[in-house]
């Protein structure tokens, strides 16, 4: 139930960006980006405020610095590969949102701070790690969308929009992943 009022608050707040004009892409790529970074955050299980009300009443404290620094310790296993499938979604969606993110660095750039904020807020979290394979597969994931947007892009079955700049001092994308962070957090 936490989930579909995430969800909501998730739907609300894009809906409310959308009719303010402030940002000029697709509603729909909007709509749908929002929603996957809600749903990734629920995925990867990124703290609430109901869990940090558990760990407090149970007195485990906040932080829980569980780090895997060695990437492959434990070799390649089907959860860096998922790990690869659940990022491929952010590439291909997010350079329909600015000429900015059709580029690499800064498609890099987003993957990578996503990343890490899914990583570090696992410290915040009684059964999860910090885990290095995991940043380099989410990256992967991520690159091989981009990837894959340039396949299409250059086969022509992605129709190229043109696409106004924004005044606001956020990205587009930046705002929606803000949005999702604290939907997930309330929820």
């Amino acid at each position: 139930m936490t989930n579909l009022i995430g969800l909501g608050i998730v739907l609300c707040l894009v809906y409310l960006i959308r009719k303010d004009k402030a940002f000029k892409s697709s509603g729909k790529v909007a709509f749908l980006f929002a929603i996957y970074l809600f749903i990734l955050l629920q995925l990867v299980g990124f703290p609430s405020i109901s869990e940090w009300a558990w760990l407090q009443s149970g007195k485990q404290g906040l932080f829980h610095p569980i780090i895997q620094w060695i990437p492959f310790k434990e070799g390649v296993n089907i959860t860096d590969l998922l790990n690869i499938c659940l990022f491929i979604p952010c590439g291909l969606l997010l350079p329909f949102f600015s000429p900015t993110y059709q580029k690499f660095m800064p498609v890099l750039r987003f993957h990578l701070s996503l990343s890490l904020i899914i990583e570090c807020s696992q410290l915040l979290t009684l059964h999860r790690i910090t885990d290095m394979t995991d940043l380099l597969m989410n990256v992967l994931g991520g690159l091989i969308g981009f990837g894959l947007y340039n396949q299409f892009k250059h086969l022509e079955m992605i129709q190229q929009q043109t696409i106004q700049k924004n005044y606001y001092r956020i990205p587009e994308p930046v705002s929606y992943l803000f949005i999702a962070i604290f939907a997930s957090f309330l929820t």
